[in-house]
């Protein structure tokens, strides 16, 4: 008796987002990412943090780049933050560091307006 001969299948490719990268999408949707704080080392690995934050400046959610890269993504850093580039559809998403002003505290320009209302 001789062993039936068996044909390779390729697996399947995937034609939907996976859920963890669902994840990343649904939190982009609940608040605007930023930047927290990256670091290279001398060998160049980076390691660093994403924010989502409402627009109350309220962190709704926070990922490190450890979790992105969980998630599938690749992050580069560039001049101004980091690239974030989805492995799965070569998807770019730039984060940037953008300032925020403490809750409370007035800002350098809101004060420099209010001297000059102040003096006319």
């Amino acid at each position: 008796m001789t062993a039936p001969v068996l044909t390779p299948v390729p697996a399947p490719v995937p034609t939907s987002v996976p859920v963890m990268q669902d994840y990343f999408t649904n939190a982009l949707k609940q608040g605007r990412p930023r930047l927290g704080g990256y670091v290279v080392n001398a060998y160049g690995r980076i390691g660093g943090y994403v924010e989502f934050l409402d627009d109350g400046y309220r962190v709704k959610d926070m990922l490190t780049f450890a979790q992105l890269l969980d998630l599938g993504f690749t992050v580069k850093p560039i001049t101004d933050g980091v690239v974030l580039i989805n492995d799965l559809t070569g998807e770019k998403t730039v984060i940037t560091a953008w300032p925020i002003d403490p809750f409370g505290r007035v800002s350098d320009i809101q004060r420099r307006e209010m001297s000059s209302m102040k003096a006319s």
